[in-house]
This record gives C-alpha cells, structure tokens and sequence, in this order.
C-alpha cells in the first residue's frame, strides 16, 4: 500500500522515507524488523531515498547498527556529493563501524589530495581514528602526499597532541624529517608542554 501510494505521491513518498529511515537508529522490538524496514526502503522507496538529507545519513553511518549502515552507505555512494560534507564529517566517516565506509574515506583522501592539503588541519585528524587500519591507512597517504611544504609547525605539534602513541611517534617523525631551523623556537616553546617528546 505504501508502495503504491508513493507512486502516485512523490512528496508523500519522500516524507515517508524520511519518517522510516530514523527507525534504523533504534533496537528492534522484533526480530527481522530491521530487514523488513530496510527492504521497505531500499527496495519499494527507493526512488524517493535521496530525501534523506546528509545529518541523517551520516547519523545512520555512524550507527553500530547494521541496517542503518547498509542504508547510509548506499546514500553515500550513490547520492551524496562529498563536496557538501565538511572534512571534520568525512574524517569521522573514518572511525565508523562498517568497514566499506572507512574505505570509502580512504579512496575520497587519494582522490581529492588538493582539498585534503588545503583543510590539513582538519584532514590530519583522520591519524586519531579508533580503528587501526584507518591510521595505517594514513600514516602511509601523508608519507606518500605531502611534501615539507604542505606541513605547518603548527599541524604538525597537533599531531603530536594525540593520545594514541603511535600517532604521536608519526608526529616526531614528521618533525625531525621537515625540521627548519628557522622554526626551532616554535617547536621548543610548544612541545616543552609534551613532557615525554
């Protein structure tokens, strides 16, 4: 019924998907719910999908719930243009459940490198994911992409910040590769706060 009603009513259509998709946040009373509601959407609304608009589909992609992941990915691969994502949600795209996702961030960083260098201070917080193979993913992408001149002192002490070890040593490293003399004073003022650097 849903199904043909939407047919015949585009708006209603899209006002209905965006009423379901939020149902994908929560627990199921019953099981199979999730896959009833999913299929619902995905397979009978699904011309009316793009609806949904991107604070939505990145509350489904950062959901630890499957059918809201399977939802949300879809939208962002097939109708979300990442140029109307800022880079603070595209780096949290990085630390999301569902791998594909995070592989999806890791191909939009090798593809889009000059936006990447322009927002560094923003795009360098993808080092801070809590998944491991998003931090491996980066370390190896600024090794590979940036030059000493994409580097800041001051990006590269907030790098240092980071409470994850492994990034910090990324940060040192980085440090003493692109060391200039002529910021010596800056790097010894704002890391003497770092007592183990």
């Amino acid at each position: 019924i849903i199904e043909r009603l939407a047919q015949k009513n585009t708006e209603l259509g899209e006002k209905i998907v965006q009423e379901l998709a939020p149902h994908l946040l929560k627990k199921e009373v019953e099981e199979g719910q999730d896959a009833d509601l999913l299929d619902l959407l995905m397979v009978k609304l699904k011309p009316h999908l793009p609806a949904i608009d991107n604070s939505m589909r990145l509350k489904l992609l950062q959901s630890r719930r499957g059918a809201a992941n399977d939802l949300g990915y879809y939208l962002l691969t097939d109708h979300t243009n990442p140029a109307d994502l800022t880079m603070r949600q595209i780096v949290r795209l990085g630390s999301t459940e569902m791998a594909a996702t995070r592989q999806w961030v890791w191909q939009y960083y090798q593809t889009n490198i000059a936006r990447i260098k322009y927002e560094r201070e923003e795009s360098v917080r993808i080092l801070d994911s809590k998944w491991e193979d998003t931090r491996d993913f980066a370390f190896g992408f600024f090794r590979a992409s940036f030059t000493e001149n994409d580097w800041t002192p001051e990006v590269l002490v907030s790098i240092c910040d980071s409470v994850n070890p492994p990034v910090q040593n990324f940060g040192k490293e980085l440090i003493t590769t692109f060391f200039k003399e002529e910021n010596g004073q800056q790097y010894l003022l704002q890391l003497s706060q770092h007592p183990e650097s």
